[in-house]
């Protein structure tokens, strides 16, 4: 029973991919009858587990390939990684193993898949059942966008990530407009190199109803979206996109309703946190991210001012927002009005020590600090 001990060890661990190595080592000892006892316990703790291809030389998912590992069925989510392209023939070995795994998680990393093989893998994989994909530099092109859209397999998709992916305009539209674009509960395209017309594209319409949007690091000026779509988002990320230049942000952003906002690194100023501010787009939010903008005290005293904006606040990150001592002080005047704030981040600011003995004195705000 020593090797089961160490087994729920490693299993009750957050996964990683020296664990999942060990995991593999541990269960390629046990006889048969040993591994159908445990079958509950494994599917249960497994299932969370990503089986990673092309990765560790142990790895059951490595060792498909070639062979039969019958271990893979108890798995629910594939990652494909690594520098290595799998070719269509390459794949029958692992079809083979995951023919009757209860996959719900395709993960894409690298150009570890030529865009043929999704096509083909779905194809050898009939009973797929994918929820959510993730792909981050896999090059998927307009192809392979189309092969995740259009297989039967990912007809219960409800998830999209999509990191430095070159989807371009006829990707962006494919995405706003195809038949599954309703039932995509979480969307992000990160990094994507999206020109205006192409995010106007894919914000524009009556199709997408997402409750989480991500749109990091994908230059937003003069795009302009559905305000039917941003009245269904709750948690919207925009990093990076450029929203300093928007003449009407708040008219952007629509009416609030967001439960999460991150809005860092976007140039803003103290006119557009009172412009959000007056426009009711703060109302309710619970994170918050302005780090990186230059509101000053003057932007932090107009998001004060604002009962509404502050009694849901759960997070907030005001890191490099050129906050001196009067916005600390500020800030620990208002800390009864933020009931809910368990996490304060104020970083890169140029707070002295009167700001930082008012913050330490606040018995909310010094436990947080």
């Amino acid at each position: 029973m020593q090797d089961f001990g160490n087994l729920r060890s490693l299993l009750t661990q957050p996964a990683h991919e020296e664990r999942w190595a060990s995991v593999c080592a541990i269960l390629d000892t046990w006889p048969e009858p040993q591994v159908r006892e445990h079958l509950p316990y494994l599917r249960a703790h497994l299932g969370q587990w990503p089986a990673h291809i092309l990765r560790s030389p142990a790895s059951w998912a490595k060792r498909a390939l070639t062979q039969p590992v019958p271990q893979l069925s108890l798995v629910k989510t594939l990652v494909c990684a690594g520098h290595n392209t799998l070719r269509p023939g390459e794949l029958e070995g692992l079809a083979a193993s995951l023919l009757d795994a209860p996959i719900e998680r395709l993960e894409l990393h690298g150009k570890c898949m030529a865009r043929a093989s999704l096509a083909a893998l779905f194809a050898l994989l009939p009973n797929l059942r994918i929820r959510r994909v993730r792909a981050t530099r896999a090059t998927l092109g307009l192809s392979g966008l189309e092969a995740l859209l259009e297989s039967r397999q990912t007809g219960h998709l409800t998830q999209l990530y999509l990191e430095r992916e070159s989807i371009g305009e006829w990707g962006a539209r494919a995405i706003a407009e195809h038949e599954r674009a309703p039932q995509l509960e979480a969307l992000s395209i990160v990094d994507a190199m999206l020109s205006t017309e192409a995010m106007t594209s894919l914000l524009w319409g009556d199709a997408l109803a997402p409750r989480s949007l991500s749109l990091d690091h994908n230059r937003m000026t003069s795009a302009y979206g559905s305000p039917e779509l941003f009245k269904q988002v709750r948690a919207l990320s925009a990093r990076g996109c450029g929203l300093g230049d928007f003449v009407d942000l708040a008219r952007f952003l629509g009416d609030g309703g967001y439960t999460m906002l991150l809005l860092d690194d976007n140039a803003l100023d103290a006119l557009q946190v009172r412009e959000l501010v007056g426009a009711g787009c703060l109302e309710g939010v619970e994170v918050l991210g302005m780090s990186g903008n230059e509101i000053g005290d003057e932007g932090l005293a107009s998001l004060l001012a604002s009962e509404e904006s502050l009694a849901s606040l759960r997070a907030l990150d005001l890191s490099g927002c050129d906050l001196t001592d009067e916005g600390a002080v500020m800030l620990a005047r208002a800390a009864p009005s933020m009931p809910a704030l368990a996490s304060l981040s104020l970083g890169r600011n140029i707070i002295g020590e009167r700001g930082r003995r008012a913050l330490r004195a606040s018995p909310q705000l010094g436990s947080l600090l």
